[in-house]
């Protein structure tokens, strides 16, 4: 099969560039987003857990 050769100028070679940064890091974002919610949800579930754990030694 041929090859083919697909030449690309520098302003376009840089949008692509561009658009893989921006995408990587809108990744990161939701990446670091789930993180603090997973942390948040783990924090309140061992509230609730103490919680209960207080109720059931006081009754």
């Amino acid at each position: 099969m041929p090859r083919m050769n697909i030449e690309v100028d520098d302003d376009t070679d840089k949008e692509i560039l561009q658009y893989q940064h921006e995408k990587r890091m809108n990744e990161d974002v939701k990446l670091n987003k789930a993180k603090v919610a997973a942390e948040l949800i783990k924090k309140g579930l061992e509230a609730i857990k103490k919680e209960k754990a207080q109720e059931n030694g006081e009754a």
